[in-house]
Parts: C-alpha cells; sequence; structure tokens
C-alpha cells in the first residue's frame, strides 16, 4: 500500500535520504528503499554498525571511506555504483560508529528476492548445479537446495545433484565441506569482528586460492 505524502515526511531521514521501506537486516547491517530528498530518486541505503575501540576509531572511519572510494571507482556491468556515504551522526553510542552506504535501487529488489523469482521462473536450479564443479553457500542456502537437520546429508544431497565439491558456511560455527566421501569440519577462528559484511566472499576467495594450488579440502 503507497504511503500518504504525510505519511512519507514522517519517514526518518539519513543525510538527503529519507527511509521508505525496510529490507532486510543483517547482524551489522541494515538496508532500506529510500529516496533522495534533493532528486526525488530512489535508491538503496545500507547501514552499517562499525565496532571499534577508542584508540582506533578514526583509523576505521578513514579505512572505510578509502574502501568506498576505490569501489566508487569500479565500472563493471554486474556491480552496483554506489552514489554516495558517509558517517551517521551519532553523539550518545560511544560504543559504536554508523556508516551508510547509497546505491542504485535495483528494480529486482534484494538479491534473495532476485534468486527467490529466478529459481520460480527458470526451474532450472538442477541443471546449473550440474554445471558447477564446487557449490559454496550459507546454511540457508543448504536448507533451500536440501533441507536436512543434518549438514552431512544436504551436502551428500547437493553432490547427487552434480558438483564435486560443496561447503557450506555457518558463521561462528564455522564451515563443513564434502569431496566425495571426505567431510570436513572446520571450526571458526578466534579473530576479532569488525565487520561482517562480505565474509562469504572472503570465504569463498580464500578456497578458491587454495583449490587453485592444490591444497587439500581439511
Amino acid at each position: 500500500m503507497q504511503k500518504s505524502s504525510k505519511e512519507v515526511s514522517d519517514q526518518p531521514v539519513i543525510s538527503r535520504y529519507r527511509l521508505l521501506h525496510f529490507l532486510q537486516r543483517g547482524k551489522t547491517r541494515s538496508i532500506y528503499q529510500a529516496v533522495d530528498i534533493h532528486t526525488a530518486k530512489p535508491v538503496a541505503l545500507k547501514l552499517l554498525r562499525l565496532d571499534h575501540e577508542s584508540d582506533d576509531r578514526e583509523q576505521r572511519l578513514q579505512s572505510f571511506a578509502r574502501q568506498m572510494q576505490s569501489i566508487i571507482a569500479l565500472d563493471h556491468p554486474h556491480i552496483l555504483p554506489i552514489l554516495d556515504f558517509g558517517q551517521v551522526s551519532n553523539e550518545q553510542e560511544q560504543k559504536y560508529d554508523y556508516v551508510y552506504i547509497v546505491m542504485s535501487l535495483a528494480a529486482e529488489g534484494s538479491l534473495d528476492i532476485w534468486l527467490k523469482n529466478y529459481w520460480e521462473k527458470q526451474k532450472n536450479l538442477s541443471m546449473l548445479l550440474s554445471l558447477s564443479d564446487i557449490v559454496i553457500g550459507s546454511e540457508r542456502i543448504a536448507h533451500d537446495l536440501a533441507p536436512s537437520d543434518d549438514m552431512g546429508d544436504s551436502l551428500r544431497e547437493i553432490l547427487n545433484l552434480g558438483p564435486r565439491i560443496a561447503l557450506i558456511t555457518m558463521g561462528e560455527s564455522g564451515a563443513v565441506g564434502l569431496e566425495g566421501s571426505k567431510l570436513v569440519e572446520q571450526e571458526a577462528l578466534d579473530v576479532f569482528v569488525a565487520d561482517t559484511s562480505g565474509a562469504g566472499d572472503a570465504f569463498a576467495g580464500g578456497f578458491a586460492f587454495a583449490h587453485l594450488h592444490g591444497w587439500p579440502l581439511e
């Protein structure tokens, strides 16, 4: 149902962006559909929480700004352009800093929605898996592909669809992988976590590096 003009004007504002609808939430980030007050252009706004210690606060904020500048310089059809970024004024909160990233609003909505619609329309997920050598996904992906209370059973079912190797990431619980009959469980490393954004991508990149160098699954 479309909001009235008064309802829209009562919505919270971050910088020049009025938040309209909540889209998705993670442990340290929330994503909203918003509108640029100056141009009336619809955008997606990601609000991130940055944990910090008192002695490295400025360093983390500067690192965030450098990362955003690097991403803005990228030009690729598969990357949503970043339109703006900044820090949210937060005088009362001493433990965290909050920053925001503004991106073009994808017509399909969130990636979860896009994937769900894609799978429903295409009905060819089994074909895609049969063409894949390695599958890496989260627990939610495993549940969608092969629902089971036992992760080992889920992995075996995924391998039955075609891939040679399947790996599932489980956040702070680590990861589990299956290659043939070899099931490997790996606990998460005990490290300081500043931001979990991109953790799955980093895991996939690390695994790809190891696999290309011939390292064993464990």
